[in-house]
């Protein structure tokens, strides 16, 4: 296996590496066990509480703050169980009949000292949902690379009809905080932006969530369980109009309460993960990229070794004139152009050009329509309102 850090790849672009095996290459990281473990990069040192296989503290040292509710009723990273005692409360748009519960057992598996990133790695058991033994796993890790945590999880899920859920709790503490999540299209500001009457007790996040101030700011997504609640467990609360009473939030991987068209119950092996990192500022343009970035796969491939050694090269295939436009989508059309759905993500009128990789001047760029159909005359540049998506196409040959 190997672990390899990456960093200032060409925009739409890329880099090769090799990949050399030294005589003196450590081949083990570090392994050690300790009661009550801490983690430390030069970004954050955080605080294990082991009998509860969670975060108490995850302590900012760039902005000297505390990113953790000390105070929540859940730590940071709590597996919380939840029964019901029956699905038609649900139905009926209310919750009194409920239990939660936390892991039967849990405990440090290992603390291990590696090149990219230290991890934590727990083990536990919840008798009434995982089997045993070691149904419950999950890894914490710290990276060195830059001002990163990402947390593992995986679950051996028993087969339950009966109403339950899981929840992971992720209690931020940010002072004057407000809670905005990315969604198809843009950004909104968590019960606030909302269409009225839609879902405020739970929402899905595409791609982050940022949790800020003036000064500021979280940044918290998943790959794989979108679902978040925002504020506290808001299941039951069915209440119109509702905000987030705090800056928690609250991951919700699974549940099985809604009665239609999917299996009773919830079974297997199943894995996910979430990122955490911070920005010492409030732009949704860093938001953006951080949110994006983390929840796209890099796109990697491993040549084997020939008989000829190949140069280390590094270039890219487009060149754009500015960091305020994200790239949604790309795909050829017509053989020799490329379709771009592109949006302005820093609420900022912006100016977009698109230059040749050899930099002898711009494309010719086309507005159009969601189709590839062209709407308006070429041009090397096309202008932006704030948050505004366009499509354009780009003709590769002149």
């Amino acid at each position: 296996y190997w672990g390899i850090w990456v960093d200032d790849i060409p925009e739409y672009g890329y880099k090769s590496y090799r990949i050399e095996l030294l005589d003196e290459y450590a081949s083990k990281p570090e392994s050690l066990v300790v009661e009550n473990p801490i983690l430390e990069n030069k970004w954050y040192k955080i605080s294990i509480d082991a009998k509860k296989g969670a975060i108490t503290s995850i302590y900012d040292k760039n902005s000297k703050t505390e990113l953790v509710d000390q105070e929540a009723e859940y730590p940071l990273g709590t597996f919380i169980y939840e029964q019901l005692g029956n699905r038609s409360q649900m139905e009926a748009y209310t919750l009194v009949d409920y239990k939660r519960s936390l892991l039967d057992t849990v405990y440090i598996e290992s603390v291990v000292k590696g090149a990219m990133f230290d991890l934590i790695r727990f083990s536990g058991e919840s008798e009434e949902s995982c089997y045993s033994p070691k149904g419950f796993k999950s890894e914490l890790r710290l990276y060195h690379t830059e001002p990163l945590i990402e947390m593992h999880f995986t679950i051996e899920k028993k087969p339950v009809t009966d109403p339950e859920g899981i929840y992971i709790a992720f209690p931020f503490q940010v002072e004057n905080g407000r809670i905005f999540c990315d969604v198809p299209g843009g950004v909104i500001e968590a019960g606030v932006d909302q269409i009225p009457g839609s879902s405020n007790d739970w929402n899905t996040v595409q791609n982050f969530v940022s949790v800020r101030n003036e000064k500021m700011q979280i940044l918290f997504g998943s790959h794989e369980v979108p679902l978040t609640q925002f504020g506290g467990i808001n299941t039951g609360r069915f209440e119109a109009g509702a905000t987030p009473e705090t800056t928690h939030l609250y991951s919700w991987p699974m549940n099985n309460y809604w009665v239609t068209n999917f299996n009773a119950d919830q079974q297997g092996s199943f894995s996910w993960s979430y990122y955490i990192t911070t920005r010492d500022n409030n732009f949704l343009k860093e938001a953006n990229q951080v949110g994006w970035e983390n929840r796209i796969p890099f796109l990697s491939r491993v040549i084997p070794a020939g008989d000829k050694e190949n140069a280390l090269t590094s270039g890219s295939v487009l060149d754009f004139s500015t960091e305020d436009v994200l790239i949604i989508n790309v795909k050829p059309i017509n053989g020799s152009m490329l379709l771009l759905q592109m949006r302005e993500v820093n609420g900022k009128n912006a100016e977009l050009s698109v230059l040749r990789p050899d930099k002898l001047g711009d494309y010719k760029l086309q507005q159009s329509d969601v189709t590839g159909e062209p709407i308006a005359d070429p041009d090397t540049k096309l202008n932006f309102k704030p948050y505004e998506t366009k499509f354009f196409r780009i003709h590769l040959e002149d």
